[in-house]
């Protein structure tokens, strides 16, 4: 939540002051943002850890005491993968701005590489294995970034003076872009939360029915994201307004025409789909209609993510992250509302169509707000 969001901060500031003032000055702003966001995220960690026995016992309220106790124990475990993961995600951001995106792309895989790789060479060792494994991978994906940056002649040493006018605009884009990612990241606490309530399982059939989107999202939205948020940034630093129109339109259409048949494919043969997946072992028949449910309601959530993607990265490179905030609002309590609503009538699946829904309404709202932000900047 708090360092996916740096990007869409810090890329229109980085881009911004090197236009005007020159790399010197952008590398100067890494390195004094680098210090900042690791102090930031390493004293957010710590509260985590002090309160997560009262967090966990609110949205892990269907888990026995024993499954609660490993559970904090991850927790507690995977904390450092926060600053971590953060300064990542701001190393990442500063390649995507330098027109580099396979290396920041790529080093994502290397988190469930390396928590595989544990399981199998240790496989007595179950979650702890998996958890050591996690942490390896993320701390072994921030040193190909800072090598990536260094081989590009980017200085990524801790630096601190006293703060600067872009480091202060960094700021107040990110206040609210985190607030709206901590809202949108409520969405899955709400989710998992809700299903927990419904009995033993219903949170593994969840996950195990999101998964494939999760997938198709990572894949093709926020990869586009991810590249598309640079273009915008330096049309907007240039005040090029036509071409980027242009390209919100192009850009739009074609994550619309990329991820309806992936929608269509994924809820037609969603049994299927889940059989040659996961049934095997202890995964059942029975499991496998129950988690096809959740896929067939969940998988159209895809193209209005894909879509509003576009226009959250506009909204973003014209510097108007407060109305992103609102968005997230207004998502985080129609989640509430829906889940708990559809889950009475059709239990796991009812979720799945909420966040459908609500993707849905929240892709009308984008595209006003983009309007909007559009026309004030210009």
């Amino acid at each position: 939540m708090l360092g996916g969001s740096i990007a869409s901060a810090f890329v229109p500031a980085y881009l911004r002051v090197v236009e005007q003032e020159g790399e010197e000055a952008g590398t100067r702003l890494l390195r004094e943002l680098t210090t900042l966001f690791v102090g930031l995220l390493s004293v957010v960690s710590f509260i985590v850890g002090l309160i997560s026995p009262y967090l966990l016992r609110v949205i892990a309220s269907g888990f026995a005491g024993a499954k609660l106790m490993m559970t904090q124990q991850a927790l507690l475990a995977l904390l450092i993968t926060v600053p971590l993961g953060g300064m990542s995600a701001l190393w990442a951001a500063a390649l995507n701005a330098k027109g580099a995106f396979a290396v920041p792309s790529l080093s994502q895989g290397i988190v469930p590489v390396a928590g595989i790789c544990a399981l199998l060479v240790f496989p007595g060792a179950g979650i702890e294995a998996l958890t050591v494994g996690m942490v390896a991978g993320f701390a072994l994906r921030a040193l190909i970034l800072a090598w990536a940056l260094h081989r590009r002649g980017v200085a990524i040493a801790p630096r601190w003076s006293a703060p600067s006018e872009e480091l202060r605009r960094v700021g107040r884009q990110y206040a609210p872009m985190a607030a709206a990612s901590l809202l949108m990241g409520g969405t899955t606490i709400v989710d998992q939360a809700v299903a927990a309530s419904l009995g033993s399982g219903s949170v593994a059939t969840l996950g195990y029915g999101l998964k494939f989107v999760t997938l198709a999202t990572s894949l093709g939205s926020l990869a586009l994201g991810t590249a598309v948020l640079p273009f915008l940034s330096r049309m907007v630093a240039v005040d090029d307004w036509p071409q980027l129109r242009a390209t919100v339109r192009t850009f739009s259409l074609l994550a619309l025409l990329a991820t309806l048949p992936v929608a269509v494919v994924g809820s037609v043969y969603a049994i299927p789909l889940v059989s040659l997946l996961y049934q095997r072992g202890a995964f059942s028949s029975a499991d496998t209609v129950a988690v096809a449910q959740v896929l067939t309601l969940g998988v159209w959530q895809i193209p209005f993510f894909a879509v509003g993607t576009v226009f959250s990265r506009l909204i973003s490179s014209l510097g108007a992250n407060q109305l992103l905030l609102v968005q997230a609002a207004m998502v985080l309590v129609l989640d509430i509302v829906l889940d708990v609503t559809l889950a009475r009538y059709a239990g796991v699946a009812g979720i799945a169509l909420a966040t459908t829904l609500i993707y849905g309404v929240s892709l009308i709202f984008l595209v006003l707000a983009a309007r909007i932000a559009l026309g004030r900047r210009q």
